[in-house]
């Protein structure tokens, strides 16, 4: 596999899992919502919702480094003086 090709690749893979950390961004945003308009479901939601968070965090970390990573794959080797 060419490095173009695995470059396209890593920036799909790095699209979908951006989408899905806006997606639980959204579902922890919600969860929040509901929680706030109906006290019942506070003892039901609260540990969900921490448990949620420590997932979005722990994403949002290795979606970094992957970002990270493809950036410094995209840059143009440096140049080895003889």
């Amino acid at each position: 596999m060419e490095d173009k090709d695995l470059l396209e690749l890593l920036n799909k893979i790095y699209s979908e899992l951006n989408f899905g950390y806006k997606t639980i961004s959204e579902d922890i945003d919600n969860l929040k919502y509901d929680q706030s308009n109906n006290s019942n479901l506070l003892k039901n939601l609260d540990p969900k919702i921490k448990q949620l968070i420590k997932v979005k965090e722990n994403f949002k970390k290795q979606l970094d480094e992957l970002n990270d990573k493809i950036e410094a794959l995209s840059r143009p080797p440096k140049s080895k003086k003889k």
